[in-house]
């Protein structure tokens, strides 16, 4: 919720990542994880690769973790 609001179409055209501007989808991935990003748009194909990421880094990825914007939406 904190990053997209479950948003499939959810477009952060602000964030700036090493080269490439956006984040893409529920999970708000940044483009420098797709040669293509517009197929994060793709609801399945966001939530498996926000997987693969979270493997290789756990939350440290997402703005709205490092943030702490995402305890607004723990009870």
């Amino acid at each position: 919720m904190a990053e997209s609001r479950l948003d499939p179409n959810a477009l952060n055209s602000k964030d700036s990542h090493k080269g490439c501007i956006g984040s893409y989808g529920i999970f708000q991935i940044g483009c420098l994880h797709e040669d293509n990003p517009e197929v994060l748009f793709d609801a399945e194909y966001n939530v498996k690769r926000a997987r693969q990421i979270y493997d290789e880094g756990g939350w440290q990825p997402w703005g709205a973790y490092t943030d702490g914007n995402y305890l607004a939406y723990i009870q």
